[in-house]
């Protein structure tokens, strides 16, 4: 299986005021490793506000994206899990611990990415793997070596 994301695309422990904060975070760190421009954090954030929080995909668990435009220079994806859970407006899934940030560069790319994080996430054991994990090397690994 290929990578999924690479260590330097997690962070743990992260402290944040509010579900925006969250997702600049998670695209803070696309930016840094040349996966996004700025613009493409803000879309995510946009995304939220004008379709609501759609992006709460499970319990505690959000999946910050927007459309593929020329702001994604490479598809990949992010995580961060935050020190304290926060609400984003879901009413079945809030409070969110755990932040992904995905970009593509095409509909297709957007698809076989989802459809990996996600064959990880639908384990019974996953949120407990990504919020007691005490290291990014550790998530890496949990993700990447899953074997659906």
């Amino acid at each position: 299986m290929l990578e999924i994301i690479p260590k330097n695309n997690i962070a743990i422990n992260v402290l944040v005021k509010n579900w925006q904060e969250a997702l600049t975070k998670a695209g803070e760190l696309l930016v840094k490793n040349g996966y996004t421009t700025e613009q493409y954090t803000l879309d995510m954030i946009q995304a939220v506000n004008e379709f609501g929080p759609y992006i709460v995909i499970a319990p505690g668990i959000a999946l910050g994206h927007a459309r593929p435009t020329k702001n994604v220079l490479k598809t990949g994806l992010s995580l961060i899990v935050l020190k304290e859970p926060i609400e984003f407006g879901s009413k079945e899934n809030d409070p969110v611990q755990v932040v992904l940030g995905l970009c593509a560069i095409n509909d297709v790319d957007h698809l076989q990415t989802l459809t990996q994080i996600c064959a990880f996430l639908d384990q019974d054991n996953a949120m407990q793997i990504l919020i007691n994990s005490q290291s990014t090397a550790d998530i890496a690994a949990a993700i990447n070596n899953f074997k659906s």
